[in-house]
């Protein structure tokens, strides 16, 4: 039975090879497809009728294509497909693919050693199958890689064979969720001084900080030299996914009440103290921002991507001249303002980040929106509306729910709510105030925050 198996996956193997030999250059997505359907068994079904000849294959279900490239394969989402059989080596010729989601079908077989031909890959999920056989090293030629997961299958070695790292990704028969960055290794300190932030910063242990599980480093299937860092991974997302959800996504659209914004921006302010005033040393993240903040299963926020943290001499707060030919540190719209006037790094900056994350959440605008290229930024569209308009300034998502409520929580409890609002916009310009030492210690931002959050879990017992 076995032999019998093997020798009909060798012929649908051949199967596939021909018809990829027949094609030309333009065709090789839409061969590509048909061979991944032809190598499943249940490749007549329903959910994949309709991939043959008599339509394009970019309105095939779970295929997206292009909009630059018309005739080019970027995703194939074809999680919960039902789907069962082995996996194409043809998928690898997909060569502008970028997304790959096969998950929570019953796959079986090994994983096709070409995927690692996918140069441009940012995502590939095959979680929740039946696979088997060792992760394939050549993976690590996904230079673009992001997002790897592949937890619930029988995937035998480890996670670090990939990118000759230190983690064992296989435990109980089956892998461990993570989350991969690879760095682009753009600059020419770039080895050396992420290298040395991010052993210092493996050290530290903290609720509220990602934790990172490895530094990989290794040369991929080009000869280049790769690195890359393995994260914990943080099924719901970015802070930013939540704060301005994609209005394309057919997925439900997410949405966060004010305890929960609070809740969030409290944890955030945790991860800051500790970084700043009870770690090893005093650590400078340098870039706080909305998509830098990360939420577990439990919607319990981590701080992530240290790439351009500053590790603080004698425990200092005061600006320091960084050593790093980085340059300008952190994200435009979040850096603090002396950021722009020299390389210097200070506690004092990680605040007005941070106190631009507070109402960037409070308010749901980017502080990169065109609305403030006019003259005004958020922080001065804010601090204008707090003296008579305030509610002009805040999330309309957060107004609608309040509005909501009236009717149920009565005119004081509402007022109360409102209240806590304010204070949290008046936070967030206290903590962006143009002289670094007129901003809010992290010390402070968690007394005001307590509070708040305080009183609103008071409204919601009563």
């Amino acid at each position: 039975m076995a032999r019998a198996t093997q020798l009909i996956y060798l012929l649908l193997c051949f199967c596939s090879y021909a018809l990829l030999s027949q094609g030309n250059n333009s065709s090789t997505d839409e061969h590509a497809l048909l061979s991944f359907k032809f190598m499943l068994s249940s490749g007549q079904s329903s959910l994949l009728a309709s991939w043959n000849m008599s339509s394009h294959y970019c309105s095939w279900p779970g295929v997206v294509c292009s909009s630059r490239h018309p005739d080019r394969v970027v995703a194939l989402n074809l999680g919960s497909f039902n789907l069962s059989g082995h996996i194409s080596p043809f998928l690898g010729n997909l060569s502008f693919l970028r997304k790959l989601v096969l998950c929570e079908n019953q796959l079986i077989g090994q994983i096709p050693l070409e995927l690692g031909h996918l140069g441009r890959l940012q995502v590939l999920n095959m979680s929740q199958n039946h696979l088997e056989g060792s992760i394939p090293k050549t993976l690590g030629g996904c230079r673009k890689l992001k997002k790897l997961d592949l937890h619930d299958n029988q995937l035998q070695g480890s996670f670090g064979s990939v990118y000759k790292g230190e983690l064992n990704a296989q435990e109980g028969g089956s892998t461990n969720l993570v989350a991969v960055k690879v760095l682009k290794l753009q600059t020419p300190k770039a080895l050396k001084s992420f290298t040395a932030e991010c052993e210092a910063l493996r050290n530290m242990r903290h609720r509220n900080l990602v934790k990172i599980h490895t530094i990989c480093s290794s040369i991929d299937t080009m000869g280049n030299d790769f690195r890359a860092i393995v994260y914990d991974f943080m099924p719901n997302g970015s802070l930013e996914s939540w704060l301005h959800p994609d209005i394309n996504c057919l997925a439900e659209q997410r949405y966060l009440n004010l305890l929960e914004r609070v809740t969030i921006l409290l944890d955030v302010a945790y991860a800051l103290d500790h970084l700043h005033c009870h770690g090893p040393e005093p650590v400078v993240h340098c870039d706080i921002k909305s998509s830098n903040v990360l939420l577990d299963a439990d919607m319990v926020a981590h701080v992530g991507d240290f790439g351009l943290a500053k590790v603080l001499v004698q425990g200092s707060s005061l600006l320091q001249q960084s050593a790093s030919s980085m340059g300008f540190r952190g994200t435009i719209g979040y850096a603090a303002p002396e950021y722009g006037a020299g390389n210097m790094v200070s506690t004092h900056g990680d605040i007005y980040s941070y106190g631009i994350l507070v109402l960037e959440t409070i308010t749901g605008n980017r502080p990169t929106d065109s609305r403030y290229r006019q003259g005004l930024d958020l922080r001065e569209h804010v601090d204008l509306s707090l003296h008579d308009r305030t509610m002009d300034a805040v999330d309309t998502r957060l107004l609608v729910d309040l509005e909501n409520e009236l009717h149920t929580i009565g005119d004081s409890s509402y007022n109360r709510k409102i209240d806590c609002i304010v204070s949290l916009l008046s936070l967030g310009v206290s903590c962006t105030q143009e002289l670094p030492s007129q901003r809010m210690p992290t010390e402070s931002i968690i007394k005001e925050l307590l509070a708040i959050k305080d009183s609103l879990l008071r409204e919601q017992r009563t």
